[in-house]
């Protein structure tokens, strides 16, 4: 299993190992005759982050494979919707 870059990892690495993810996760998708999204929400414990995510889940015929890949994540701050009631 190869090993993600970690903070210590400088900046040009981190870049060059991102770029091999994203060509080796396109090669995957576009081997797939069929792909099913699916978006997915999430809260920390504390409430103190929200997240949103996008899973693709296809089967490989090459491998002759289920796989499941997470293309997105985006993080949403704390927000917090103050209800007023007018009588």
């Amino acid at each position: 299993m190869a090993l993600l870059p970690s903070e210590d990892t400088p900046s040009t690495l981190k870049w060059i190992v991102f770029g091999l993810l994203v060509a080796k996760m396109k090669g995957f998708l576009r081997r797939a005759n069929k792909i099913a999204l699916a978006a997915d929400i999430g809260t920390k414990k504390a409430m103190t982050e929200s997240f949103l995510g996008m899973t693709a889940r296809f089967y490989d015929p090459e491998t002759k494979a289920m796989h499941s890949m997470k293309i997105a994540c985006r993080s949403f701050p704390l927000h917090i919707r103050r209800l007023e009631c007018t009588s």
